[in-house]
């Protein structure tokens, strides 16, 4: 039975991230300080600085008692204190209370020996969301600010600190003279992932205003690139977007790129005409603002087997809604469902509507199911229109399924490795159309997967496949819109166990940015193919990718791979790129490697292919052309 925890998202839903990259906001009200302050009862004091710091984490380096984070006295605009804790934003610490717990208080700043630089915010929320105090932005030489949170009656208690929005760099926070008042038992530090906040809070840094009304923006987060934020409205007809964001928005570009507005300092302004997602970039990488203008939804008729969250907090007992024979969940705008969701052996199963389904509150691969969302063996079902949010692991895993439709998903990762985005695995007659899609790995992936426990590279996999070696047919993606890195946007493999993998149609999608930290070793495009699976009839049309980094674009290699149950290449033949272009870094390059001799590559083809405005008239040094492979053609556009 679900326990649902209803919250006006516009002023209550404010959590704070676990991966040490948020962005938060507002300061203590003197009215709840001096209520605060104002408690007069019996009681004890935990001074946190000589509390174990169980569960205390710091963006860099390690917390320090009563120096600061490089070991120095505290100082902060010329004060130095006794007393406190060295941190390195970004972080949080978590203490369980009794219910008991009165206040908590401290002062908090930034430490002169940044020399000025940096900047940090420290908030406390309680386990609800509420945010009970706030510090506001804290900048190098600024004054140390004093915070009092009034605890009564909470059992949890989220001590978050961002890095301000701007990056890590110098953000060298004190923690000073920090005090726990309590009655009861004395509070504890925790370390167990379980409890920690999930990342559904709203970002203030951007405020975004369609018409007369103003929607919520929620917080993303990248481990590589930093902070993100991302919002989503219906849009029936032509609307005015009016957008204040966290710096200067007159060099802001827009991806896809096509659509007009005018900025003018921090506020942009511009009409959409029709449903789109794209991505509002005021400075590059740091904190963009995704912007999703959907299609109207139609709620849904009540019926038996209807389950509907409306808006608010909802957590599901043991963190999993199971669904069976003609269910369906539909979340309304303003619903979020803190758990996952599965289908299994199940028909005409769905899920849809406007709400997100988040995977924050666990780390990585330690969530309550395997995936976050699942389904397996599942025929005519599918997932329409919500948002699926920062993942422990692969975010939408199909598995074993017939005529499955993904349609309108917007997926927000970068959390952590393996948080892939969608994985269609040993299924057949598969359509996603209209996704937006952003992971840290693969942001698409199509492969066959084993049913047995497997180990590979220290890790245990107990994939979940239905009927081993099932193959995958007639795949068709879509109108998408892929931001992926470091670990590839469309990856084909590496697991292989399937018969083979044939009639898959990628196309008319959007690349918009392609970051790797790992030299030339993942392109935005690649297959890694072993196992003796056939891989054939795949085509890849009409797409565009913008690189950030990346030499190597596509490669295709058919010698095996690290993650196959049985030694041994594969097969790939009559693969077709039509209408492709790269922009971004220059000397791109496109990498083929064959199996052996009864596993040759064959019929591998280029027609119009653009590199950075170039179209490419034939095999030349972009072209690493390994052994046992035929039939490479690179033709420019065919006559018309």
């Amino acid at each position: 039975m679900l326990q649902s925890l209803s919250i006006n998202l516009f002023s209550v839903v404010r959590m704070a991230c676990i991966s040490a990259l948020l962005i938060a906001t507002t300061m203590l009200s003197p009215g709840l300080a001096c209520a605060a302050e104002g408690i007069a009862v019996s009681s004890a004091e935990l001074h946190l600085n000589t509390s174990p710091f169980t569960g205390l984490h710091v963006g860099w380096g390690e917390p320090v008692a009563n120096q600061s984070i490089i070991g120095k006295p505290l100082t902060i605009a010329g004060t130095v204190f006794k007393t406190g804790i060295g941190l390195h934003a970004a972080g949080y610490w978590a203490f369980r209370l009794d219910g008991k717990a009165q206040l908590f208080r401290c002062k908090v700043g930034i430490d002169d020996e940044t020399g000025g630089k940096g900047s940090a915010e420290f908030s406390v929320y309680a386990e609800d969301g509420r945010r009970l105090a706030g510090s506001g932005i804290l900048k190098g030489g600024e004054p140390a600010k004093q915070l009092v949170a009034d605890l009564t009656g909470q059992s949890l208690v989220f001590m978050v600190f961002s890095d301000g929005g701007d990056g890590f760099q110098f953000d060298h926070l004190d923690l000073i003279e920090p005090v726990i008042r309590y009655q009861g038992d004395k509070p504890i530090p925790m370390s167990d992932a379980g409890q920690l906040p999930p990342t559904w809070l709203h970002c203030d840094h951007y405020t975004v205003q369609i018409e007369d009304r103003q929607v919520p923006v929620h917080v993303g987060v990248d481990k590589n690139l930093g902070p993100y934020a991302f919002t989503g409205f219906d849009l029936s007809q032509p609307a005015t977007v009016k957008i204040t964001g966290p710096c200067d928005m007159t060099k802001t570009v827009i991806h896809p790129a096509g659509v007009r507005f005018t900025a003018k300092g921090r506020e942009l302004t511009l009409t959409l005409d029709k449903p789109q997602k794209i991505s509002i970039e005021p400075d590059g990488y740091k904190n963009p603002l995704l912007l999703f203008a959907n299609p109207p939804v139609v709620a849904p008729t009540p019926s038996p087997d209807l389950i509907r969250l409306g808006p608010g907090i909802h957590r599901p007992k043991d963190g999993k809604i199971i669904l069976t024979d003609n269910q369906t969940l539909f979340l309304d705008a303003g619903a979020i469902l803190l758990g996952t969701v599965q289908a299994r052996d199940a028909k005409n199963v769905h899920i849809a509507g406007r709400g997100i389904i988040d995977g924050s509150s666990w780390g990585w691969q330690a969530g309550p199911a395997r995936f976050l969302v699942h389904f397996h063996n599942c025929k005519d079902s599918g997932i329409e229109g919500v948002t699926l949010r920062e993942s422990f692991f692969w975010t939408l895993c199909i598995v074993s399924c017939q005529n499955f439709k993904a349609e309108n998903l917007k997926i927000m990762g970068g959390r952590f490795v393996n948080d892939d985005g969608i994985d269609i695995c040993n299924s057949q007659k598969i359509t996603v159309r209209d996704c937006f899609v952003r992971t840290y790995d693969d942001c698409l992936s199509i492969k066959g997967i084993p049913s047995e426990i497997v180990t590979r590279n220290g890790y245990v996999y107990n994939w979940p496949s239905a009927r081993e070696h099932e193959p995958v047919e007639d795949v068709d993606i879509a109108d998408c819109i892929f931001w992926g890195g470091p670990c590839r946007v469309i990856e084909i493999g590496p697991e292989c166990q399937a018969t083979h993998m044939r009639n898959v149609r990628i196309r008319d999608s959007k690349i918009i940015h392609y970051y790797t930290d790992s030299g030339n070793s993942f392109p935005p495009i690649m297959f890694e193919v072993g196992e003796d699976c056939l891989i054939e009839d795949f085509e890849f049309s009409n797409i565009t990718v913008n690189l950030d980094s990346a030499l190597k674009i596509i490669d295709i290699q058919a010698a095996g791979t690290a993650w196959q149950t049985v030694p041994g290449p594969g097969n790939v033949r009559n693969i077709r790129f039509k209408n492709l272009g790269f922009t971004g870094v220059t000397n791109q390059r496109i990498h083929l490697l064959g199996g052996d001799a009864k596993h040759v590559m064959r019929d591998i083809q280029f027609e119009n292919l653009s590199l950075n405005g170039e179209i490419q008239k034939g095999l030349g040094p972009r072209f690493d052309i390994g052994r046992h492979v035929e039939g490479v053609t690179v033709t420019p556009a065919a006559e018309r």
